[in-house]
């Protein structure tokens, strides 16, 4: 099956709430690869399914992690209403916690003997939420008793069967499904 292109493109500027260390946030070496993102030092590039739309987004790191700014694109098939865009973008601050101030936390801690160092180094690192409910779901399901190299292609075997290929800004990657998928047993 050939991937959808994804000729739509819409950019916004997102200012997070400093600090906001851009690459510590966006690239979790801890979590898989899977092939509905990628990451390059400050670009990150991933599928999302969102209101029934399939999306491509691409985030990229402008500014510091003091001063942060991000320039981030949306693609899509088709234009997109205002309304969508202004309610993707919200979505998009809580995901990826463009508005939690752990200024506090840094300059209590900066100072303490275990914690001191690792601030230093991680300064403005925060959680993330890139997945919807469902797909957290369905990556705990594929984690569950497996090495991650099983657990990997369990997620790409979903893909295949039951995601789409989308192509945008020059990347392909996969896109999960709607929740609605009925699952083939086999």
């Amino acid at each position: 099956m050939s991937p959808i292109e994804l000729n739509h493109r819409v950019t916004a500027s997102l200012v997070p709430q400093p600090p906001y260390y851009f690459d510590a946030i966006f690239h979790k070496p801890s979590y898989f690869f899977s092939s509905d993102n990628h990451w390059e030092e400050g670009k990150y590039w991933i599928t999302m399914l969102w209101r029934g739309r399939e999306l491509g987004l691409k985030f990229e790191n402008e500014g510091t992690t003091d001063t942060p700014a991000i320039n981030f694109s949306i693609y899509s098939n088709e234009a997109l209403p205002e309304s969508y865009i202004d309610g993707l973008v919200k979505e998009i601050r809580w995901r990826f916690n463009l508005d939690s101030d752990i200024s506090g936390f840094c300059r209590k801690y900066e100072n303490d003997k275990a914690l001191g160092p690792v601030i230093r180094k991680w300064r403005g690192m925060k959680p993330r939420a890139a997945n919807s409910l469902y797909e957290t779901l369905i990556i705990y399901i594929v984690l569950q008793n497996a090495a991650v190299r099983r657990s990997v292609q369990m997620l790409e075997s979903l893909f295949y069967e039951y995601g789409n290929k989308i192509s945008f800004d020059g990347k392909t990657l996969s896109v999960f499904w709607p929740p609605k998928v009925r699952f083939k047993i086999v």
